[in-house]
């Protein structure tokens, strides 16, 4: 499985990762972007199974951020 996680703070990113790849029952790569913009281009190079979002982003806030990944 192939995970996106846009999460700007580095120690919360870190701990998720661990956390994913210790719970996954299959092998599971995560890929980390702290900006909606670096988001944005690993979704346009596609093959994510899975999106975890921050909604607090350096350059999103709230629901704009989900708005723009739709």
């Amino acid at each position: 499985m192939r995970v996106l996680l846009v999460e700007d703070n580095p120690t919360e990113a870190f701990v998720l990762r661990e956390t994913l790849e210790a719970m996954a029952f299959a092998r599971t790569e995560v890929t980390c972007a702290g900006r909606l913009d670096a988001a944005l281009r690993h979704l346009e190079a596609g093959g994510f199974d899975l999106a975890l979002l921050d909604l607090g982003l350096p350059d999103s806030q709230g629901m704009e951020t989900l708005e723009r990944l739709r």
